[in-house]
């Protein structure tokens, strides 16, 4: 077996350094580790006509809503494949909508963030043979959320939290409003910063739109050959290939300087999401904003939005809103979401769950504590 190292999707400099494996077995002792507990249940089911696949369904009895227990359990149950090689295939089979480019089941590679996440009263699934496991129900904003932010200090794990989530719309809509502004709406460009763009794309042969194209489908060519290549050679590969091409670029008259920043600091900023399956969502959503800037400007940005924000808010996972606590709106899970609050303040696990045992621990006796040497003065 694989010896347990140091996470690699999920690395926090703060924290436990322990991963998952692809043996079953090592990783439910890692989180029986931290979850010592008699009612830590664990069923297990076989799946798959000739892998054989042994799945394990993990829960908390006493805490976890028994009705996401019992859908995680039957669609498992009724799926019918010959062969299940990785967690990646329970994840498209169950999930709620297969047609989704959102992720709707939550996976990690770390054991710590699965004890925390079972604590709250969600369902893990371990799957053999996988070095992730998966987490449901789940909801949009924490996959914008990372587990070492558990580590920081509340007030600095807020501000990072609105930072991903602030780099997330930037990398989404800059280069469509690039395209919008500059093909409809240049009255919205002021008269100095107007000079400017119009001097640097006074060469330029193509409009907005192709020259938007090129740059990010560019980016997306330089993202794909660096991780499919060998470590060292990707990123070399990613580094020289991103400066020739960009210094090249615009010395050729095809892009313009101002372009070519926008589209790089959306590439790095869709780097900050610190679960790799939605910053795929992201990546791939940057296109048809972009046709729709060109189609319509502005105007087609909001109806794509719309159209976006809709899909979002009938979006599940197992039955549960994904867009909680913002739909429904529940205010007492906000402790817990776009912004983290002291522990202190997260007394009760969220509504959405409704988890039988709402109580983490008792608020009065966070209220009523007082210091040792508070009480000796006394």
């Amino acid at each position: 077996y694989r010896d347990i190292n140091i996470p690699e999707v999920e690395f926090s400099v703060v924290g436990p350094k322990e991963t998952f494996v692809e043996s079953a077995e090592r990783n439910i002792n890692l989180i029986r580790k931290r979850l010592p507990i008699s009612n830590l249940v664990i069923k297990e089911f076989e799946v798959g006509k000739i892998s054989k696949t042994k799945i394990y369904v993990v829960y908390i009895e006493g805490i976890t809503n028994m009705e996401d227990v019992e859908t995680v359990i039957q669609r498992i149950s009724e799926i019918e494949m010959d062969s299940i090689i990785d967690s990646s295939y329970i994840v498209q089979i169950i999930c709620d909508n297969q047609n989704s480019l959102f992720p709707q089941i939550l996976d990690t590679e770390r054991p710590d963030r699965t004890a925390a996440i079972l604590a709250e009263g969600k369902v893990a699934i371990v799957i053999d043979g996988s070095p992730h496991v998966l987490i449901a129900p789940t909801t949009l904003v924490e996959f914008f959320a990372s587990f070492e932010d558990y580590f920081l200090n509340w007030i600095i794990a807020s501000f990072f939290r609105i930072l991903r989530l602030f780099s997330v719309a930037f990398s989404l809509f800059v280069t469509p409003f690039y395209v919008a502004i500059l093909t409809y709406h240049y009255e919205l460009i002021p008269q100095d910063l107007l000079g400017l763009l119009v001097t640097t794309r006074r060469q330029i042969p193509f409009p907005p739109f192709l020259e938007a194209l090129f740059l990010e489908i560019t980016i997306e060519l330089l993202r794909e050959a660096g991780a499919r290549l060998p470590t060292k050679v990707g990123q070399t590969i990613g580094i020289v290939g991103g400066i020739v091409l960009g210094t090249a670029s615009v010395e050729a008259g095809l892009t313009s300087n101002v372009l070519l920043i926008f589209v790089s600091l959306a590439a790095l900023s869709s780097f900050t999401t610190p679960v790799y399956r939605i910053s795929n969502t992201i990546r791939l959503l940057r296109f048809p904003f972009l046709i729709m800037a060109q189609l319509w400007g502005i105007l087609g940005i909001l109806i794509g939005f719309s159209v976006l924000l809709i899909h979002l808010l009938r979006l599940t996972s197992l039955g549960r809103p994904m867009l909680a606590p913002i739909f429904p709106f529940r205010i007492h899970d906000f402790k817990d979401s776009f912004i983290r609050l002291s522990f202190n303040r997260q007394t009760k696990r969220p509504i959405t769950l409704r988890s039988r045992q709402r109580e983490r621990y008792s608020d009065e006796k966070v209220k009523k504590h007082k210091d040792i040497r508070k009480d000796i003065d006394e």
